[in-house]
């Protein structure tokens, strides 16, 4: 398996043990320059939203010693919307290049890196424990990873070769988004690899629209404005949700396109046209049914839908 795509593995954290490189080392050994070096632009590639896909044929140990030393310097730096970033680039990294891998690989890989004890059917489809499945698939969104709306057979949700990828892209990301034990200062070749970060990381959030919310939103919209402004990078249903909302709320679409520019994936003529066709079409957000389907909901607000919570509190 190539560890230079996998950094996260169980197989490569076995060779960084078996190498015996401390901290230390990977601040100031000369051998990890390179790493160094590619740690600073996998950070920077994270900040700027874009996915660095590049790997060192040469040297694979680089990208896995990148890796390390990137999120130690994540959480160096503390920062919700740094740590969200990274998280989404090493995910969004994992699913470009296991594109094609050999789909045994990959679940070797979900077993002993992620505990997912998944199997193979039919040669494209793989079988994964529901509940494992559910964790998963609870930030993804979308009709589609429904449980009521896949293929569920003896306790174990059945999903393709694609899918399968998606969801261990998810695994990956949860990973990176837990604690880690990083504390106090670094050496100090590290600490300036943390400071470079910290302005190119401050530039990008000065870039971002300030908002201030104004009027009373539903609390599951608040909650989707936090994450927002925090680096998550939403499901496509929660982004409908709340752009519809937003507009039945009078904001104007020009406003409405911005709340998205601080999502890790953006892209502006995408995000125009798609708040344009919602717009034109007059859509309402979901009703809170849905909402709570989707797992959006996040308080117990006694009405249908989001737009008719200021009407409940002014009744109050």
């Amino acid at each position: 398996m190539d560890i230079s795509r996998y950094p996260f593995s169980k197989e490569a954290a076995e060779l960084v043990q078996e190498e015996g490189y401390n901290i230390e080392d990977l601040a100031y050994h000369p051998d990890l320059a390179k790493a160094r070096e590619r740690a600073l632009k996998r950070l920077f590639s994270s900040i700027e939203g874009r996915i660095d896909i590049t790997i060192d044929e040469i040297r694979p140990m680089n990208d896995v010693y990148s890796f390390l030393i990137s999120r130690i310097i994540v959480e160096r730096i503390g920062d919700r919307f740094l740590k969200n970033r990274f998280a989404e680039h090493e995910a969004k990294r994992f699913f470009k290049l296991s594109e094609g891998e050999y789909l045994g690989n990959l679940v070797k890989l979900a077993e002993e890196s992620f505990n997912l004890k998944a199997r193979i059917i039919g040669g494209k489809s793989v079988a994964i424990p529901y509940d494992k499945y559910l964790e998963l698939a609870r930030g993804l969104g979308g009709e589609k990873w429904r449980l009521v709306n896949r293929d569920l057979r003896n306790g174990e949700v059945i999903v393709l070769d694609r899918e399968f990828r998606r969801l261990l892209a998810e695994a990956i990301r949860n990973k990176i988004l837990k604690p880690s034990e990083v504390k106090g200062e670094l050496p100090k070749p590290l600490e300036d690899l943390a400071l470079e970060v910290r302005r190119v990381l401050e530039a990008k959030k000065e870039s971002l629209p300030k908002r201030r919310v104004a009027g009373r939103l539903a609390p599951c919209m608040k909650e989707l404005l936090r994450k927002i402004s925090e680096g998550e990078n939403l499901p496509h249903a929660a982004r409908f949700a709340l752009a519809a909302y937003l507009l039945k709320m009078g904001w104007e679409k020009e406003k409405v396109v911005d709340v998205f520019r601080s999502i890790p994936d953006f892209k502006e003529k995408i995000a125009t046209y798609q708040v344009e066709q919602i717009a034109k079409r007059g859509y309402l957000p979901p009703s809170c049914s849905k909402l709570k389907s989707m797992g959006i909901c996040v308080d117990e607000c006694g009405i249908n839908n989001p737009l008719n919570y200021g009407r409940r509190i002014r009744k109050k």
